[in-house]
């Protein structure tokens, strides 16, 4: 096959025939910014490829495999099933005459990372470009393997469970986790994240060969690769590798688990931790981002509220009250439209801190702001979404994405019509439906009892 950077090769199954012969539609597609060459590459097995080659010269390759196996994906049953599925990736050997995986990508110089998320479990992978090559061979023999053994499996786990042992004993890590389940629940009125133990026979591993079967199947992943080596290279070696990954049968009866619910009531919960001095305190509210104009509305807010040294949390609590070096506000995602505003700080004044931080969360959602405060928002967002939006990462993620028919998708370049119509006025419009001040939750670490933690740790709405 010919190949041109021009050029879009979409190969699939012929509908009429169950065998694995191909068709062929070719259409003109133009590079992105920043890109000299671009090509996608569908192959037959359902498995789709990005391929780029940068205008700008790299002595590393970055490749990015996004796969629908998420810890709320309909396969997933458990959070730590996706989890550990994702450690299982770079776990074991390709072949028993081969040195473990890990030790294979140390000798090519790569540099691995995973996170996992709701939807999608992302790898990304720094290759030196002279490397590049060999490194998608050994990516392709390990999605190729059909059946991991019982030691992958055990490995996977032991890796996954030293890092919730890390995570548990981080109190940062274990407040925030706290504070989620505070604000949101599932259906079954159950807390969205859950202190979890691996122990010895806690997960299946068939359930986990079920799920690996499943959410690593070709037709559930989007792999990308872009360098410094020419497309009509790195094509034929997509093509021949990945190529050999056999499909996943369909999977019928899958639901996807129900998104949370915010909680009517809040609370607050107190850690004890001997080094949380000062203490830390954590504010959060469940907010509703079902739709792009209320998503952008609260990214201005919280650049209003704390995201900025001219926000209105550092005004009040550190310039003029003094209580607090520096505070951070930050808008965590939840499920597909849900949204939490956690704002986090510092202090040996928890009571005060905590009182004026929830008076700043009731006037933002009852008084309109100022114009000078919108406008410095604005500016500080477009900023940040210009460097998004010029990432070559972030451009292959968000393809990924929209061709995994995530619904979580939001392109910068679109925000800038949005951005531009808010008003002090509608803003507050956006932003008063979709949260409830009141239902606010907070977290205390102290070495200690803070006074605000005694007795009753709930706030009838």
């Amino acid at each position: 096959m010919k190949w041109a950077s021009e050029i879009v090769w979409i190969l699939a199954f012929a509908a009429a025939s169950p065998a694995a012969t191909h068709a062929a539609s070719q259409a003109r597609n133009d590079p992105p910014p920043g890109f000299e060459a671009f090509a996608r590459v569908d192959l037959p097995n359902g498995l789709r490829t990005l391929i780029g080659k940068p205008l700008r010269t790299a002595l590393f390759s970055e490749v990015l495999l996004v796969a629908h196996a998420g810890t709320g994906t309909p396969a997933s049953h458990q959070e730590e099933v996706a989890h550990i599925a994702a450690q299982a990736l770079t776990t074991g050997q390709r072949s028993a005459d081969l040195p473990p995986v890990r030790v294979e990508m140390a000798r090519l110089g790569v540099s691995p990372e995973f996170t996992v998320g709701r939807e999608v479990a992302v790898f990304r992978f720094a290759v030196p470009t002279v490397n590049t090559l060999e490194f998608l061979r050994l990516l392709a023999d390990v999605l190729n393997r059909h059946t991991l053994p019982g030691e992958v499996w055990q490995d996977a786990i032991d890796r996954r469970a030293q890092e919730l042992t890390g995570e548990q004993s981080d109190a940062w890590q274990r407040a925030t986790s706290e504070l989620t389940g505070m604000v949101w629940m599932t259906s079954a009125a159950q807390p969205v994240v859950r202190p979890v133990s691996l122990r010895s026979g806690s997960v299946d591993i068939t359930t986990l060969a079920g799920f690996w079967k499943q959410a690593y199947s070709p037709a559930k992943m989007v792999l990308s690769v872009w360098g410094d080596l020419p497309i009509d290279q790195v094509g034929p070696v997509v093509e021949h590798e990945f190529g050999r990954i056999a499909p996943a049968n369909a999977s019928d009866g899958l639901v996807a688990p129900p998104e949370p619910e915010r909680r009517r009531a809040g609370s607050v919960d107190c850690l004890q931790d001997d080094s949380a001095v000062p203490a830390a305190l954590l504010v959060g509210a469940a907010a509703d981002v079902d739709n792009d104009r209320s998503f952008y509305a609260w990214q201005i807010a919280i650049h209003i509220l704390g995201a900025s040294s001219n926000s209105r949390l550092q005004r009040r609590l550190r310039t003029e009250s003094q209580v607090v070096y520096t505070v951070e506000a930050a808008g965590v995602p939840v499920g597909a439209r849900g949204m939490t505003l956690r704002i986090a700080c510092q202090t040996d004044q928890v009571e005060a801190t905590r009182k004026i931080i929830l008076e700043e969360l009731q006037r933002l959602t009852s008084e309109a702001v100022s114009q000078e405060e919108l406008d410095l928002a604005r500016a500080l967002l477009r900023s940040r979404l210009k460097l998004d939006g010029a990432s070559f990462r972030d451009q292959f993620y968000r393809r990924s994405l929209a061709m995994l028919g995530s619904s979580a998708v939001r392109d910068p370049v679109r925000a800038e019509p949005i951005l531009a119509d808010f008003t002090p006025r509608t803003l507050l419009e956006a932003l008063g439906p979709t949260i409830r001040p009141e239902q606010a939750s907070s977290v205390v670490i102290s070495t200690h009892l803070e006074s605000v933690c005694e007795g009753s740790h709930e706030t009838k709405p």
